[in-house]
């Protein structure tokens, strides 16, 4: 970019109507040295890069897997209608992470209004205690999940969903999943160790499902999503 004011026009224009997603190298001075021996140009200041992003609305992206679970994220899910989520999980772990990196990026857990956990908990298993996340502790089948999107789709404090399902039975989930309507809200997923079962992972991403490697990394994106929305949604008035 050899003007950052022209960027910051362009950008603004391109982002009160889609969004634009930036990976930026050169964030340490060795990166920057990097940057130059392989373009022949200099990589500027970060700080000015990151404020210049900022400002035009641009989503910076970490790393390149970060890029890439926003790029599809995007293209295949709708935007979070609000800020409360619902996590649903076949391990609690997951399911406590989910929580931090959601509060840790603006979003939090969304609660059902009182005849939805009466339904919800009409579903889970003796053991489980908590309605969100619903942690379903490698019992969870895709009967289960579908009935438990199902409820948070008629939540109004509901704006998306993290689903982490269990890796070797993923294609057990891909049809259901493909069948499900949310109405409008997000669902993104996570698959620990995805890289072990890449034929099922493909298969659910053609279903319109994307797949995280990790339940961190679908809850930013998620939050990314929202708070993409919210822009778009103040420019608009």
């Amino acid at each position: 970019m050899k003007s950052g004011r022209r960027f910051i026009g362009v950008a603004s224009e391109v982002t009160k109507k889609k969004p634009l997603i930036v990976l930026k190298n050169g964030r340490t001075e060795a990166g920057k040295k990097a940057v130059s021996s392989h373009t022949a140009s200099l990589a500027g200041n970060d700080t000015i890069n990151t404020a210049a992003f900022r400002q035009s609305g641009a989503i910076r992206a970490r790393d390149n897997e970060h890029m890439f679970g926003l790029m599809k994220a995007f293209s295949k899910q709708p935007l979070p209608k609000g800020d409360g989520i619902l996590v649903i999980t076949c391990t609690g772990s997951l399911g406590v992470a989910a929580t931090d990196v959601a509060y840790l990026n603006g979003m939090r857990l969304g609660d059902l209004e009182p005849h939805l956990k009466t339904r919800l908990m009409e579903l889970l298993p003796d053991y489980v205690k908590t309605l969100n996340p619903v942690d379903y502790s490698f019992s969870m089948d895709p009967e289960q999940l579908v009935k438990t999107i199902e409820i948070g789709v008629e939540s109004e404090d509901i704006g998306g969903f993290i689903v982490v399902i269990q890796g070797e039975i993923l294609d057990r989930f891909v049809e259901p999943l493909r069948a499900v309507d949310a109405k409008g809200k997000p669902i993104l997923s996570c698959v620990a160790c995805k890289e072990f079962m890449m034929d099922d992972v493909i298969k659910m991403e053609k279903a319109g499902i994307p797949v995280c490697s990790t339940v961190e990394m679908a809850t930013e994106v998620m939050a990314d999503m929202y708070r993409f929305g919210l822009r778009k949604a103040n420019q608009e008035q």
